[in-house]
């Protein structure tokens, strides 16, 4: 009974503190933000950093695709191939 009561009040106390702590870091993000972004732009060369990486990475996901489908097909392969000349 009593441990019960002592479990509440913990959840309680647990659950306004987290209330409380999650407005005011919500406000405080908001006002630092939007500040934040009103005054800061990237720079060209950092654009154009991240245009070419993003290019690149488009290529290699491209290019390792058929990679993974032909081994996951092998293992497949040959979990079936041990699965069926065990049987025999």
């Amino acid at each position: 009974m009593l441990g019960q009561k002592i479990k509440q009040g913990w959840q309680s106390v647990k659950s306004k503190a987290g209330v409380a702590a999650g407005a005011v870091g919500t406000a405080c993000a908001a006002a630092f933000t939007g500040s934040a972004q009103a005054a800061y732009t990237m720079p060209t060369a950092a654009t154009a950093v991240f245009t070419d990486s993003s290019a690149a990475i488009t290529a290699m996901e491209s290019a390792i695709w058929p990679v993974i489908g032909v081994a996951t097909v092998a293992v497949v392969g040959i979990k079936l191939f041990k699965r069926f000349t065990g049987k025999i």
